[in-house]
């Protein structure tokens, strides 16, 4: 193992499966690797634009609840296998109206570029809380250090 950490950008898009709307998503993530198939790090991502939740679950009635810009931020724990990595995190989904707590778990692979430091990540996740399920979907450009 000859790089310990991994810092990236992220961008990409988040699809939220209550309301149909699909959000571009940016972020930061920071790993530091503690062997060669194990991680810590922490992800960071904003969901840029506003959508609507419609389900009151007490109810079972429509509502209308408008989420604007809401900003998450992770602590997470990566499995590496090979060029595959996967991550499970709980953190906070930060939003001016509600904050929820999240779940995420997610699924990448790494691409070595031709300088071995830097790496071009395709990723997909699904974020979980207790208002809504969202799966995003991009890429990182990483800088492995």
């Amino acid at each position: 193992m000859h790089h310990k950490n991994d810092i990236g950008g992220f961008v990409g898009a988040t699809y939220i499966f209550e309301s149909g709307f699909v959000l571009p998503t940016f972020g930061v993530e920071y790993v530091r690797k503690l062997n060669s198939y194990i991680g810590v790090g922490v992800i960071a991502e904003i969901e840029v634009g506003s959508h609507i939740i419609a389900m009151n679950e007490e109810t079972q009635e429509e509502e209308e609840v408008n989420r604007q810009s809401a900003f998450l931020i992770a602590p997470a724990i990566y499995f590496v296998a090979g060029n595959f990595v996967g991550s499970v995190g709980y953190g906070v989904e930060l939003e001016k109206m509600e904050n929820l707590g999240l779940l995420k778990i997610s699924a990448m692979y790494l691409l070595y570029l031709n300088n071995k430091n830097w790496l071009a990540v395709p990723s997909v996740s699904w974020d979980c809380t207790s208002r809504f399920n969202g799966l995003v979907y991009g890429f990182s450009v990483v800088r492995a250090f």
